[in-house]
């Protein structure tokens, strides 16, 4: 579907949107992907988007303003979601239930 209406040349042979750092479409700058689509070495996971918004956000923020992008998007950590009974262990929550030591507060939350 994507190659149909922006060429072939947009994506991979894996269907994935071929993107600058600045997540610009390399055969249409004017255009922005994040999240799973992109064609980018790292895992696919939803927290990346935030990420990938933030990048996205700052430079069409430029390219609005007529100046030149300024943020290129870099992976972030790889994580990955255990859960063990009552506690799960996620590195993008931050709200909890009940007491944890201070060093665990920041990655988790009971349910």
């Amino acid at each position: 579907m994507i190659a149909e209406s922006l060429g072939q040349d947009a994506v991979t042979a894996r269907k994935h949107v071929k993107v600058l750092p600045t997540l610009q479409l390399q055969s249409h700058p004017s255009i922005f992907a994040l999240g799973d689509i992109i064609d980018w070495s790292e895992q696919k996971q939803a927290f990346k988007a935030n990420g990938h918004s933030a990048a996205i956000t700052a430079n069409i923020l430029s390219l609005l303003s007529g100046a030149k992008l300024q943020k290129n998007y870099k992976t972030g950590p790889e994580m990955i979601l255990v859960t063990n009974g009552k506690v799960s262990i996620d590195g993008f929550s931050f709200w909890r239930r009940g007491r944890l030591t201070s060093q665990t507060e920041r990655w988790c939350y009971v349910h």
